[in-house]
């Protein structure tokens, strides 16, 4: 007999769990959009720590999810998503570093 109303037989299993794919796809949107936000805001630094913990959130549950083999494309998205908004976050992080460092030694 089956547990549902469609009368289908219920066959769920552990790999159904889509929690850490979903995690990993908005933690990775999220962290690309706050980086991109830098550019809009005078928030600054703030703005772009929050996109880069977000990022390696979208990144590391990415790869859980893979591993775990939940939903592969909501897994693979947050994981790309997440590692473009940690290169887009470090890439600024350091571009910014260096042009200090070049204006700083300019001046002297």
């Amino acid at each position: 007999m089956s547990d549902n109303i469609s009368g289908a037989p219920a066959n769920h299993t552990a790999s159904e769990s889509k929690g850490q794919a979903i995690t990993a796809l908005i933690a990775g949107i999220i962290g690309l959009v706050l980086d991109i936000i830098f550019f809009t805001t005078p928030a600054g630094l703030v703005v772009l720590v929050a996109g880069l913990i977000f990022g390696l959130v979208g990144l590391i549950t990415g790869i859980i999810a893979l591993r775990q083999r939940q939903s592969k494309g909501m897994a693979l998205t947050g994981l790309i998503t997440g590692a473009l908004a940690v290169l887009l976050a470090v890439g600024i992080i350091v571009f910014a570093l260096v042009f200090v460092g070049a204006f700083m030694s300019w001046g002297a």
